[in-house]
This record gives C-alpha cells, structure tokens and sequence, in this order.
C-alpha cells in the first residue's frame, strides 16, 4: 500500500491546523469566530460534500459496502458504549463523564471526512458519512446522558433526523439511488462548498 496520500493529507490537516493557531494567537479568529467557524462545517461544508459524494453511479456493491459500513460502526458504538461504562473507575464523577463521552463519540465527522476523501475520494467521503451515523445516535442518546437529563425517544429522533450530515446522507441516498444529477450550476456551487 502507498502511504503517500495519506502522509500528504496529515502534512495538508497539519499546516491548516497550525494557521488555525496562528489566527487564534494573533486575535484575528475570537470566541465568536470560532463558533461562526463551527457553525459553517457543521451545517454547510460537511453536508455539501456528503451530498456532493453521493453523486455517483450506484451499484450493488457500494449498496453492499454501505451497509457493512454502518453495522460495523453500529457494532464499534456498543463496544464503545460498553467500554466506556467500565473504563473509568478510580476517575471522579466529572471527569469520567468526559471520558466516557470521549469514549463513544470520535472525531471521524470532522476529521474522518477529510481524511477519507484525501484518500479515496467522493466514495471514501460517502462511506465515511454513512459510518458517522451511528456515532450521531449514540451522541445524541447515551452521549446526552452524561451532561443532561436524557432525552425523551421523541427529542432523540428529532435530534438525529434533523442532524444536518444525516440530512445530506437521506438527500444523497436518494439522489444516488434515483440516478438524480443535479443541474450543473448546483453541482458545482455544492462542490465549491463541500471542498471548503
């Protein structure tokens, strides 16, 4: 296996980490900033590159693939989830929260996106955003427990349906397997967007 792409992507995610620092340090990027900044992935950038990522011919092994995708990251959540309940016993009540959602929620949403498509491209970008979905459940569920009350079944569903990545994973499914192709103007403001 090559490994250049990959020492190509960290090189690439390290130089942007280190200006992101640097606009930190000198005052150009605020509290407000940094929130305007995370705002902007989370709700534009990822799900543009999700749905940007669908559009592609389908196949039934991308659909086989998929779905081996998401029980294995629905079988790593309740690993996690099971870890995280034994992992901690001699840390106090506090801290073993932090760890324990540390535990079962990652960063593959933000960073996995970025390192899959480096690598393999719009399908590494798919299969990395239909891998996060479990992740986005248990976030929402066991991860809220930790910090609040948990929430009803109904919040639950609310908060993962209308979860901006699983949005743009339904959008994208559906154009991927309806062989829907976004007129051009759309496609290429969406990928603008998604290689932000």
């Amino acid at each position: 296996m090559d490994f250049t792409s990959l020492f190509n992507m960290q090189g690439m995610m390290f130089c942007v980490l280190a200006l992101g620092w640097y606009l930190r340090k000198k005052g150009m990027i605020d509290k407000s900033g940094k929130a305007l900044l995370s705002n902007l992935v989370m709700n534009v950038t990822l799900p543009a590159s999700i749905i940007k990522s669908f559009q592609m011919e389908f196949s039934m092994d991308i659909l086989k693939l998929t779905l081996e995708v998401i029980v294995i990251s629905f079988l790593i959540q309740i690993i996690s989830n099971g870890l995280s309940r034994v992992l901690y016993p001699g840390w106090n009540e506090e801290s073993r929260k932090v760890l324990q959602y540390a535990t079962i929620v990652s960063n593959a949403g933000i960073l996995g996106n970025a390192i899959a498509e480096g690598i393999f491209g719009d399908l590494g970008i798919m299969y990395a955003a239909v891998y996060t979905i479990p992740t986005r459940i248990f976030m929402w569920s066991v991860g809220l427990t930790y910090f609040t009350e948990a929430p009803t079944k109904k919040e639950l569903v609310k908060k993962v349906l209308t979860h901006p990545c699983i949005i743009a994973c339904a959008v994208g499914l559906v154009f991927m397997l309806g062989k829907i192709k976004l007129p051009s103007g759309i496609d290429g403001a969406i990928s603008a967007l998604g290689n932000c």
